[in-house]
């Protein structure tokens, strides 16, 4: 199948000219254009301490009052004085060059040109706000402002008044944005316990802006996923190894790795170990049972970032559908992974439709629904609500990926 272009007047088609009027013939498409569209688009841009920073489209008698208005004005930490403009122009041999100049914001007169950029400073010293959410078994969970560079983990669950009674540090979590729009973060893995306990502990890193601190409950359940007879959720028993939560689930199914069988520590540890011989078994723990892959286990291969593809899969093995956000169906976000191979996207719930068990809802930029199948960690489609932090925790397989889902109420 060929497409073929044909050019005609469509002026002289209406005016009966035969020879620009061609036969239609059917998945025949006709384009017509707008005068607009053959026209170079100007404009001009604004950007620093102003409402409303952006590109805006040029006028031949502009001015930078007209700019700032347009930008819905100075913020209350611009500098009142002096402004940088950044000009296009053409050079003696007649090429750009960018130039670069400082403006008085007292002369809103000043003519601008097509592609000029304006940048509004802040005031000297201005430093933009650095904020950390603490939240969970603290005795006043918030937001707090990072006053220093130099806030670490402690500072802050000492601002947020200390722990309460029965904090689990073993489960407690730092998660940091990954930066890059998609809404996703990291969970760094590290000893919390020994970060509050000792002010120079490597573990008692320095906070950044977004970074959400997360004390959780006690926990007392171990979750066994993947490659055995009927994934459970079940009661923690003290000291009872990785063998008896197998065992409980029914045993490893024919496509088992049972060397390449691991704990997933509540701190987000991956432990890898033989079959036999398995980590300790803390209570919060997942027990993955990868599948066969060639002779080639799970801790062996470069884990790749898990994505929010279709291939994805609730802790039963089966589909969990997502859903794109907006009408232009951006790309899958990507789930992060900690160094240890595991995992992990948090976000606020929102856009909550539906009812348990076909149950949606937003989770940053993706759109999470539920099945009949979908179980989760320690909680019930019932219990997700508008607001609340939930944690997709995920590890990668042969051939798809295992995702438990659990909620840590904000």
């Amino acid at each position: 199948m060929t497409r073929e272009l044909l050019r005609f007047n469509l002026g002289a088609a209406l005016d009966g000219d035969p020879s620009q009027n061609p036969l239609l013939e059917s998945g025949d498409e006709i384009v017509t254009y707008a005068a607009a569209d053959f026209a170079e688009k100007r404009a001009v841009e604004i950007d620093g301490a102003v409402n409303k920073p952006g590109t805006y489209e040029f006028a031949s008698n502009m001015t930078l009052g007209d700019l700032i208005i347009r930008g819905g004005g100075l913020q209350q930490l611009a500098d009142q004085e002096a402004a940088d403009l950044f000009r296009l122009d053409l050079t003696g041999n007649g090429r750009i060059a960018r130039t670069a100049s400082q403006i008085s914001l007292s002369d809103l007169s000043l003519p601008l040109r097509d592609a000029d950029r304006v940048l509004i400073r802040r005031r000297a010293g201005y430093q933009p706000m650095r904020v950390v959410l603490v939240a969970g078994q603290v005795q006043y969970p918030n937001r707090y402002n990072l006053t220093t560079t130099a806030t670490r983990i402690a500072d802050v669950v000492r601002l947020a008044g200390g722990l309460l009674d029965g904090a689990f540090l073993g489960g407690a979590a730092l998660y940091r944005p990954n930066g890059d729009g998609s809404g996703t973060s990291t969970r760094i893995v590290l000893d919390f316990e020994r970060a509050l306990k000792s002010p120079d502990s490597p573990d008692n890193l320095l906070l950044e802006d977004g970074d959400f601190v997360h004390i959780a409950r006690p926990s007392d359940i171990v979750t066994v996923v993947d490659e055995v007879q009927q994934p459970i959720t079940i009661a923690f028993a003290e000291g009872k190894s990785v063998k008896y939560y197998l065992q409980a689930a029914g045993g490893l199914t024919a496509a088992a790795d049972e060397d390449a069988v691991a704990v997933i520590h509540p701190n987000g540890r991956y432990a890898p170990s033989r079959f036999l011989r398995g980590p300790e078994v803390l209570p919060g723990s997942t027990i993955v049972v990868p599948a066969k892959d060639e002779g080639t286990s799970l801790p062996e291969k470069e884990l790749a970032p898990v994505t929010a593809a279709p291939q994805a899969a609730n802790v039963r093995g089966e589909p969990l559908t997502q859903e794109p956000v907006s009408a232009q169906e951006p790309p899958p976000a990507q789930v992060a992974v900690v160094p240890q191979g595991v995992g992990m996207s948090v976000g606020f719930v929102d856009g909550l439709t539906g009812t348990c068990p076909s149950l949606a809802f937003d989770l940053g930029t993706i759109r999470v629904a539920t099945t009949e199948g979908t179980t989760f960690v320690g909680v019930t489609c019932a219990d997700i609500k508008v607001g609340d932090i939930l944690e997709v925790r995920a590890v990668r397989q042969t051939d798809r990926v295992v995702a438990a889902v659990e909620i840590r109420r904000r």
